[in-house]
């Protein structure tokens, strides 16, 4: 028998113990790979979802920011008396009574409701519901059509429902906005979220207008 023969029969595969061996090694080292990857991925959708958070905590308190900096904000009027109410419209939308002095948007430019109070809003029971009333920080050039308007000449002024879209000579017209923040889960699915309607113009009389979730 030459020498490559002999060579050839000492040459030895894998014992079954040794094959055996390896395949729970790799099977080991897989199991670590996908454990390793499947933490990272929760991670990741954990950070993720954390920054989504932070980030729409962030947008609605600058929303909200704003509208308690501009709170009784009354345009170029120093005197919230000197502001007729007579045309506005009696109808109160949400239960509130444009007319009454204790509701007044002018006098109380910022109120805190119980959920039941007012009731358009779906609150989640224990919440409460922020309004908060003011005019817009610019003026507009005119007073357009179904909006609640401030209009002022510096020293008097009205709050009420436009109509026509003609200004006034010496006069400014600033949109009044009114905006009630409150809890909810509107969209039925188990999480709360920041919501706010509006108080707006339609028709000639009051609405309300929803901005869904902030």
């Amino acid at each position: 028998m030459n020498e490559a023969m002999k060579k050839d029969l000492n040459q030895k595969g894998f014992s079954l113990i040794e094959l055996m061996i390896g395949l729970v090694l790799g099977l080991f080292v897989t199991g670590i790979v996908i454990t390793v990857f499947m933490q990272s991925k929760r991670n990741y959708n954990q950070d993720d979802e954390i920054a989504r958070l932070q980030e729409n905590g962030r947008y609605a308190l600058q929303v909200m920011s704003r509208d308690l900096s501009l709170a009784g904000f009354l345009g170029n009027v120093q005197i919230a008396d000197e502001i007729s109410l007579s045309g506005l419209p009696t109808n109160a939308p949400c239960g509130i009574d444009w007319h009454d002095p204790s509701e007044s948007p002018l006098n109380t430019p910022i109120r805190i409701f119980d959920t039941d109070y007012p009731s358009c809003t779906p609150a989640i029971s224990g919440t409460q519901v922020l309004v908060i009333k003011h005019a817009k920080g610019t003026p507009s050039a005119s007073p357009g059509t179904d909006k609640l308007m401030l209009s002022s000449n510096g020293k008097n002024g009205s709050l009420y429902v436009s109509s026509t879209t003609s200004a006034l000579p010496n006069t400014q017209y600033w949109e009044f906005q009114v905006h009630g923040y409150y809890i909810a889960d509107e969209d039925n699915d188990g999480i709360p979220g920041l919501y706010r309607k509006r108080v707006v113009g339609s028709g000639g009389s009051l609405a309300i207008a929803a901005d869904g979730e902030l």
